[in-house]
């Protein structure tokens, strides 16, 4: 949606800075918005599946967070940081697995049970977690590559969505 807002209101051309992988030679790019790749999902996904844990071998339902979840999410998470001095990052982080967590072993679980569950989760299952929950790709592809001008070498970069994404 982000995307598409900023097409209708600037137009499909998207110029940044890059810096080149291999030569580190800065240089300009456009990004030609209108032809990112959008991945969708298929008629056969289902919003809700299982997993088991390789290391505590409880059983996962996992749901796809929706936007407005994520909105207040970031919010909640915040506000738990600031009232207990946790660190933001690690708390954010327990906060986005929250919200793909729909049950564990068949049982819903209160926020405050969720949060402490998962705070003790190996980091053998907490990566098991995060790997199910990435493996979802929907919208636009921002992983991008381009071919340097200066030394011709093709690199990766994710596409740059600061401020500046809104301000042409």
């Amino acid at each position: 949606l982000l995307v598409q807002i900023r097409v209708l209101t600037y137009g499909e051309d998207y110029d940044v800075n890059l810096r080149c992988a291999n030569c580190n030679k800065s240089f300009e790019h456009t990004i030609k918005l209108s032809e990112l790749e959008v991945d969708e999902l298929d008629d056969t996904f289902h919003d809700h599946w299982e997993f088991v844990l390789p290391g505590c071998k409880d059983t996962i339902t996992m749901t796809i967070p929706r936007v407005k979840d994520n909105i207040e999410n970031e919010r909640l998470a915040k506000k738990k940081s600031e009232k207990f001095h946790l660190n933001m990052d690690e708390v954010r982080y327990i906060f986005s697995m929250m919200l793909g967590i729909e049950k564990v072993n068949g049982m819903d679980m209160l926020p405050d049970e969720l949060y402490t569950y998962i705070s003790n989760l190996s980091g053998k299952d907490s990566a098991f977690i995060r790997k199910q929950m990435n493996q979802i790709k929907v919208g636009y592809d921002t992983n991008l590559e381009t071919d340097c001008p200066h030394c011709g070498e093709t690199f990766k970069f994710a596409l740059p969505m600061s401020a500046s994404f809104f301000l042409a």
